[in-house]
């Protein structure tokens, strides 16, 4: 990752990419739930395999499929200008799984955000960091910091003979950073799933 402009502290572009390889030992699983932790996974690569102690072919599920390695790809990109951002990400993993037609899974995102109270989203050392209001709440009539956000993600689990599912999430927000350490976060978050 690095920084290939960057005008001022709060005005930069951050640039990265990514790469990693990975031998399985076990079965492979991805799954997700829709940006909320409250929520089921919606897309899921189990599969259904025969059961082999069924003497009449019956299926059952298994928790994963068999791979034998895979490669993770990784590329992103952030601009801040002054109280505004935006940002993006791509995954791609290429499973190596002859059994299951050597599938190659995705998901990206897109983010935007803008403070209302003039701050600026941090960046120290290839990452964003925590956001300091420029007046704490309750400090001097201070109301703290206020963000408005929009974000799109989409995953996508159908590959080779792996129907995991596609989902793709669609988020609107409002964060409220009322010191340094403690921040509020108010999200709609619509899931579409197949």
């Amino acid at each position: 990752a690095g920084l290939p402009w960057h005008a001022e502290k709060d005005q930069f572009l951050h640039l990265g990419a990514a790469y990693s390889y990975r031998s399985i030992d076990d079965l492979l699983r991805y799954r997700q739930r829709p940006e909320s932790h409250l929520a089921p996974r919606l897309v899921d690569t189990r599969v259904k395999v025969p059961d082999p102690e069924s003497t009449t072919g019956e299926l059952m599920t298994q928790d994963g499929f068999e791979a034998d390695n895979q490669s993770v790809y990784g590329l992103e990109a952030a601009m801040v200008f002054g109280p505004g951002s935006v940002q993006a990400e791509y995954m791609a993993a290429d499973v190596d799984s002859s059994q299951w037609g050597d599938p190659m899974f995705s998901g990206y995102y897109l983010f935007g955000s803008y403070f209302l109270t003039g701050e600026s989203r941090p960046y120290k050392g290839g990452a964003f960091s925590r956001v300091k209001p420029k007046t704490d709440f309750g400090k001097e009539g201070g109301m703290g910091a206020w963000e408005l956000l929009a974000r799109y993600s989409s995953i996508d689990l159908d590959d080779g003979d792996i129907n995991g599912g596609t989902l793709d999430d669609f988020t609107a927000g409002v964060n409220w950073y009322l010191n340094p350490n403690t921040r509020m976060i108010f999200n709609y978050v619509y899931a579409d799933a197949s």
